[in-house]
């Protein structure tokens, strides 16, 4: 026992003696260098050593961890970007209110049954998705505007196929394949515009084809569950509430 424990106190006062002169070395080093930053510090123009002054890194240097939290300097910026824009709303909007050619807005006709959708990205104009347009058409406009007979009407629907949703009564297209979203819009209206006249042209040669609505079979079951279900009476308000109500 005696024999393995004298190496290894010799070798604690040989580490101890080290890391006292490896100590004493750093501290010397610090110090001069200290000295150093100290003494080029001053350079004799008042203006610049306050600049220095403020540049220093000393205040970092002693953080503690007494300063906001990353949530509490989100909730600063977050408070700072809502008062900027509240100062906009009440400065600059007056302004662009009489500089501006208000509109009134006007319903659609009932000839105007082509409705387009489209998405926009503001983060990135140059997105695949913000030239895409979606074409939607309800057959119920279309036949009120147009004056399609139940032919026409059958022979547009072959003609559109998975185009045309049998429960919604909607045909739906869409485009990307241009690089401008007004190209994609005029593609799809003379693509409908061309799939309408052909419906036209060629009404009676489509009577005896059934209508395939096998790509639509899904919300058919969904529309067919809904019809069964009844809504329950203990749900139903009573009389005298909907009466205080009105």
């Amino acid at each position: 026992m005696l024999a393995t424990a004298a190496p290894t106190t010799a070798r604690a006062v040989v580490l101890r003696a080290t890391a006292t002169r490896s100590l004493h070395a750093t501290a010397t080093h610090f110090a001069r260098r200290r000295g150093q930053s100290s003494a080029q510090s001053s350079s004799g123009h008042p203006n610049l050593d306050a600049v220095m002054a403020e540049m220093s890194l000393d205040p970092v240097r002693q953080w503690r961890g007494d300063g906001p939290s990353r949530y509490q300097q989100a909730l600063v910026t977050e408070a700072v970007l809502v008062r900027s824009y509240l100062e906009k709303v009440k400065h600059e909007f007056p302004v662009l209110k009489e500089t501006m050619n208000v509109e009134p807005y006007v319903a659609p006709k009932f000839e105007e049954y082509l409705r387009f959708r489209i998405v926009d990205h503001p983060l990135d104009r140059s997105h695949p998705m913000s030239r895409k347009v979606t074409l939607i058409v309800r057959l119920s406009e279309l036949i009120k505007a147009e004056k399609l007979s139940a032919q026409e009407t059958h022979a547009l629907q072959l003609l559109a196929g998975p185009r045309y949703c049998p429960v919604e009564k909607t045909f739906t297209m869409a485009a990307d394949r241009f690089p401008y979203r007004a190209q994609n819009k005029r593609f799809l209206g003379d693509t409908f515009a061309e799939l309408l006249r052909q419906a036209k042209a060629n009404a009676t040669a489509f009577e005896d084809v059934p209508l395939d609505t096998r790509h639509a079979e899904k919300k058919i079951k969904a529309r067919a569950k809904e019809a069964k279900l009844k809504f329950p009476k203990e749900w139903l308000l009573p009389t005298k509430s909907k009466a205080k109500r009105a």
